[in-house]
């Protein structure tokens, strides 16, 4: 499945500009092709499952934030 946002932002422009950045960057820190590594996001997950949150006694706020992707 692939999301509208996803499709309608792959385009000409963002990707030249993708690619524009990475040469650009590629060439400050002067990285080697043996130093790039080509991987995708299989198995890598952005969501994270919270714990037990344990917070001292009294204290009226405990935050939490979390990823609302899923």
């Amino acid at each position: 499945m692939t999301l509208m946002s996803r499709l309608t932002g792959f385009n000409c422009v963002p990707v030249a500009k993708f690619f524009e950045l990475l040469k650009s960057k590629i060439n400050r820190l002067n990285i080697t092709s043996r130093a790039i590594y080509n991987i995708d996001e299989t198995g890598i997950t952005t969501i994270q499952v919270p714990g037990k949150i344990l917070e001292c006694k009294g204290v009226k706020q405990v935050g939490r934030v979390v990823s609302a992707e899923r």
